[in-house]
């Protein structure tokens, strides 16, 4: 004879009920692994990128490409130099 709650008679399965709950267990830990992984591995990735980048920084010879600015780059360092915002008469807004 089934129990009967309200009126309604209760049927539960044990054993799906154990089931399903392993199942859902397997499930939360493999997410919690592969989250896992997936931290370690971008940590891994993003630390040969900074070898890598601080490595390559030692090799750059910023002489090769001064002669393509204009006299040799004096020009160019001049007009960063003389470089101003406009007055305030001149802009819509306040900086």
């Amino acid at each position: 004879m089934l129990p009967i709650f309200l009126g309604i008679p209760i049927v539960f399965n044990i054993l799906a009920m154990g089931i399903v709950a392993a199942i859902t267990i397997l499930l939360v830990i493999g997410i919690k692994e592969s989250s896992r992984t997936t931290t370690v591995m971008v940590i891994i990735k993003l630390i040969v990128l900074i070898i890598f980048i601080i490595v390559g920084f030692q090799y750059v010879n910023r002489q090769i490409g001064l002669h393509l600015l204009p006299m040799d780059g004096k020009a160019y360092r001049q007009e960063l130099q003389s470089f101003s915002l406009p007055t305030s008469d001149l802009m819509p807004f306040q900086l």
